[in-house]
């Protein structure tokens, strides 16, 4: 259970993800779905219920401990760093090296077919490759689980597309565990192994 100044978002939500898998939450906006994610992350409280990866109990583990990469809507990337730089900004805060950090920054690249993007300002990036530094970037320290809210919105229907079967099979090709959600059936079917739907959003509880 979450709740939120006073409004409770989620009630009674459960699901498991195989390990290597993808399992899609599809439901409306207002549902939960980003919240959902962010309970998982160890962003907001958990007022009821555990968070488990790999059959321990991570619902007190602080954030940057949890072994789980977040996909942001909006991708979040660093407009101070260029493409290289965000992709090892993870690597860099558990203290890799510079040459191992160049090696899985190259490896990642090429991964998300941005090979030729390395040295590049951010900010001149389109909207898809955007996105791809963005899984890059989580994926780099090789997470336990995987999280991506909504990660093609935005994107017109063929870059939609084109970027979902390329996700689809970095995903797959890195046996990375992930969690999508996401408010379009068109993004579950390409991605996900399994789905569950989300109701929609709960009303305030009755004072």
């Amino acid at each position: 259970m979450v709740d939120l100044d006073g409004r409770r978002i989620i009630d009674g939500v459960s699901l498991h993800v195989d390990t290597g898998r993808t399992l899609a939450v599809c439901g409306p906006s207002g549902s939960g779905k980003t919240t959902l994610l962010r309970a998982i992350a160890g962003l907001v409280p958990v007022r009821s219920g555990a968070v488990e990866v790999d059959g321990a109990d991570i619902t007190s583990t602080p954030t940057h401990r949890r072994s789980i990469g977040l996909v942001f809507q909006d991708n979040q990337l660093f407009p101070h760093m260029n493409v290289a730089r965000n992709i090892g900004y993870g690597l860099r805060v558990l203290g890799w090296d510079a040459g191992r950090i160049g090696q899985r920054v190259d490896e990642l690249l090429e991964r998300v077919q941005l090979g030729d993007r390395r040295d590049q300002d951010v900010a001149t990036l389109s909207g898809g490759e955007a996105k791809r530094v963005a899984l890059a970037r989580a994926l780099a320290p090789s997470p336990r689980v995987l999280l991506l809210d909504e990660p093609f919105t935005g994107l017109d229907r063929s870059l939609h597309d084109q970027l979902a079967v390329m996700v689809d099979r970095v995903l797959r090709d890195s046996g990375t565990t992930a969690l999508l959600v996401s408010h379009d059936p068109a993004d579950v079917a390409a991605i996900a192994q399994s789905r569950i739907d989300m109701p929609p959003a709960l009303e305030p509880p009755s004072r």
